[in-house]
């Protein structure tokens, strides 16, 4: 049972820090890992919403879809932190669209309806820059462009977009919706922790002449902006805002490559071969859409956030490349 003293320290705590009871989804993930080891430091108390318990806050179980009752762990939370997904690189039962609905739009939308039913004051929401396309042209994404998804996955994400700025109209639930590119650092999956094993393997590449222009966010820089986000006392303007996010810096994957070799102490052969090439050797091999979008430019332009929240990268990814060395140096070691 809770006391009234405990009641009246979390209202403290909001009033004074800007971050009372904070629930998570997806504290298993990648990003989620980084936000809830953060997140510890500056929340009254974390929530873990999910199916697999973790020692870094009070859990509850859950099997996010259309139908599914949390309402026990929303009781006195202030802020909701909506991490999980169904991704790209999901294997599971069904095909098509259907289990991507399911989880991405359908239980986003019911965690949201029952954060407001229980006087949850924001609900932050993480997307994909995928919603404004898979590739730019000619100019950076921005939140207002018209969006452009791609697959089901993205087309899930920008369902549950619409979802939840219907239920701000509807219930007066405060949400932010932050849409990252491709996010890196230590422990990333996917193509990046790929390009990185190549690179310190000193493998000649045949990407010398790729100078195509890439946003990404640093982890850190994905987490520090989340956090303010979800920290009501220092973004009020974030309340029923769309943010696309990035390092504010962009690079072409032959730079990139230069840097993770710099980052290992390593040179970095890299052979001039034509594009046009290999992208006709990737739609023989099936490949068409991935090589598209490792070939094509992806730019983000975080101005918004910046003007509106005052927010700033509080990392470069030459360090951020430094950082995973050094926590792979240290977990070999």
């Amino acid at each position: 049972m809770v006391t009234s003293v405990e009641v009246w320290v979390t209202i403290l705590v909001f009033w004074f820090f800007g971050m009372g009871k904070v629930l998570v989804t997806g504290y298993n993930g990648f990003v989620g890992k980084g936000i809830v080891g953060s997140l510890g430091s500056v929340a009254s108390s974390v929530v873990l919403l999910g199916r697999h318990p973790s020692g870094s806050g009070a859990f509850y179980f859950a099997d996010i879809g259309c139908d599914f009752d949390c309402s026990e762990a929303l009781v006195g939370v202030d802020v909701v932190l909506h991490c999980a997904a169904l991704t790209h690189a999901y294997k599971g039962e069904g095909s098509g669209s259907r289990p991507f609905h399911a989880v991405n739009v359908g239980g986003t939308l019911s965690l949201a309806r029952q954060a407001a039913a229980a006087g949850v004051k924001r609900f932050v929401f993480i997307s994909s820059i995928g919603v404004n396309g898979a590739f730019s042209c000619g100019s950076a994404f921005t939140e207002a462009d018209s969006v452009n998804p791609y697959d089901f996955y993205t087309e899930s994400k920008l369902q549950a977009e619409k979802g939840l700025l219907e239920l701000v109209e509807l219930t007066g639930l405060e949400v932010v919706i932050v849409r990252p590119p491709l996010v890196y650092g230590p422990g990333c999956p996917g193509m990046f922790s790929l390009l990185m094993r190549v690179v310190k393997s000193g493998v000649p590449l045949p990407l010398g002449s790729l100078v195509n222009k890439r946003s990404m966010i640093a982890l850190d820089n994905l987490v520090d902006f989340i956090l303010l986000c979800v920290d009501i006392k220092r973004s009020r303007e974030a309340a029923n805002q769309v943010f696309v996010i990035s390092d504010d810096f962009d690079i072409s994957i032959k730079d990139l490559l230069k840097k993770m070799a710099k980052a290992y102490g390593k040179h970095q052969c890299l052979v001039p071969f034509p594009v046009s090439l290999m992208m006709f050797t990737a739609c023989l091999m099936g490949q068409k859409v991935k090589a598209g979008k490792f070939f094509s430019d992806l730019n983000v332009d975080c101005s918004k956030a910046k003007s509106l929240l005052g927010w700033r990268p509080v990392t470069t990814i030459d360090e951020q490349l430094s950082e995973m060395v050094r926590q792979e140096d240290d977990a070999c070691n």
